[in-house]
């Protein structure tokens, strides 16, 4: 990865160092590089401040999203006031940097490469390539492990001159070429160099668990990053999206992708933990799963439940009818998804408001109510409509939506959920308002951050970013609005 695109002059501008409050940066200042089994958010400033190693749901070797003091990062900045700008590169999960600085550019790209069955690899590998454009630049690194959260004790020693940590049955080593000579200082691996126009260094850290720890060779990086460009772009040139939302559908389908666990293809959530609904709030939940909620008995007297309850009856008795499945118990589905039907239409709408309610004899609203709608739950036409008109009333703010009005026995509150926002989106394509789709959905595609991802909550106040990222939900949703609205703009001409 040593080509450099691009010879930017130096930017006389004064930058400004990207800025910490508490040691901590905002949620939105973070992207997410991935490899189909682990996960790891990189912020603006150039920090590495989460990734849980060897899967995505591990305990964390670096945490300072969590705990700035003691969670562990590797940092890698200039060391003299910048600015930054960044991307991915196209197609794929592979993260660009560009700092800037009164001494001159540099380029930090950063991966966690994917394996190559055709050579010997580590385990896990981060790569951070550093390369020169402009001027000569000082930059400076450090790689803080913290094995499992910081409570296992760790060793720092040196094999072949290079810095390996470990703990237990894992270990990572610091392999650095050009990037200074690394030196351990008590919990931490260090560096600085200066880097020039045209120069190109690189910091590579393979991890293993329970297995030899194989230290790669500098051209094997490369290769190793040429082959993870590669593949990420081979699998997005084979997603078709022709729609007004061209490039956030297709960071939408990286993201996801990201957050397919490889060997088993369950999706995880998100790549986070705990990282709060409402700053300070209790609403703190590990989104690293394919997780069943251990509330759902809770959640099964709401009427979102009983509606997608009917889609699953209704796509069974589709696929009996049709002769997919076995049909000895068509009668039985039949008389089932009617039961539901007449449950919802009688006992979880509100006839003074014309709209469905969140729970049985409740009047309360909830904006996944919507779902139903999308799934293709038949019901009332008219008291769905009005459910979308009581949604936009009750629960909008612009364009965040409040996933539900009432109480729901947590206290602090929380943002409104982006998720939420796209369904409604979605469901006034399909109610035939496509316009106001359109209109909607441009101003959600906006809320994305500067690398077009989303947390789980937005907060209409800030526009601060709450909850886990990247959400899936919130990517898969946007996803589906986008495909909608298209489809529902083509057949009206819009």
């Amino acid at each position: 990865m040593g080509s450099i695109r691009g010879s930017p002059g130096i930017d006389r501008r004064p930058p400004t160092t990207a800025s910490r409050t508490g040691g901590y940066v905002p949620l939105s200042d973070y992207a997410v590089i991935g490899d189909g089994r682990a996960a790891a958010l990189v912020a603006r400033d150039g920090s590495v401040d989460w990734l849980g190693l060897p899967d995505l749901d591990s305990p964390a070797l670096f945490g300072a999203v969590l705990d700035a003091t003691d969670g562990g990062r590797f940092l890698l900045e200039p060391a003299v006031p910048y600015r930054t700008e960044r991307r991915y590169l196209p197609g794929t999960n592979v993260l660009e940097t560009t700092f800037f600085t009164m001494q001159g550019t540099v380029r930090v790209t950063d991966a966690l490469t994917l394996q190559d069955d055709t050579m010997l690899a580590p385990m896990r590998e981060l790569q951070r390539h550093i390369n020169g454009l402009s001027g000569s630049v000082p930059m400076r690194w450090s790689v803080q492990p913290r094995f499992r959260y910081g409570t296992r004790a760790m060793r720092l020693v040196r094999r072949g001159g290079v810095p390996v940590a470990t703990a237990g049955r894992q270990a990572l080593a610091v392999c650095a070429w050009d990037a200074g000579e690394p030196r351990c200082e008590r919990d931490s691996v260090v560096g600085s160099f200066q880097l020039a126009s045209g120069g190109h260094a690189l910091i590579a850290m393979p991890f293993a668990d329970q297995e030899p720890l194989v230290l790669p060779t500098r051209s094997e990086c490369d290769m190793r990053l040429e082959h993870t460009c590669a593949a990420w772009r081979q699998w997005a040139h084979e997603r078709i999206y022709a729609g007004r939302w061209q490039e956030a559908v297709m960071r939408s389908l990286l993201t996801l992708k990201m957050l397919v666990f490889a060997p088993s293809g369950a999706v995880a959530a998100a790549a986070t933990t705990s990282l709060p609904e409402r700053i300070g709030g209790e609403r703190n939940w590990d989104y690293r799963f394919s997780w069943v909620r251990d509330s759902a008995f809770t959640l099964a007297a709401f009427l979102q439940s009983k509606m997608m309850c009917w889609v699953a009856l209704d796509r069974a008795t589709d696929l009996a009818e049709r002769r997919l499945i076995p049909d000895r118990h068509l009668a039985r589905w039949r008389s089932a998804r009617m039961e539901i039907a007449t449950f919802v239409e009688t006992r979880c709408a509100s006839p003074r408001r014309n709209c469905y309610v969140r729970s049985a004899g409740s009047e309360d609203l909830d904006a996944a109510v919507l779902l139903g709608h999308l799934y293709g739950y038949g019901g009332n036409g008219e008291r769905m409509r009005g459910t979308i008109t009581a949604v936009r009333e009750e629960l909008v703010h612009g364009p965040y939506v409040d996933r539900y009005s009432g109480e729901d026995g947590l206290s602090g509150g929380e943002g409104a959920f982006v998720a939420c926002s796209f369904w409604l989106a979605e469901s006034l394509a399909r109610a035939g308002d496509v316009r106001q789709a359109i209109g909607l959905m441009d101003d959600l595609v906006d809320l994305a951050n500067d690398v077009g991802l989303y947390s789980e909550e937005i907060d209409p106040a800030t526009g601060s970013f709450l909850g886990n990222l990247p959400q899936g939900l919130s990517h898969l949703a946007l996803i589906s609005a986008a495909c909608a609205i298209s489809t529902a703009g083509t057949l009206a001409g819009a």
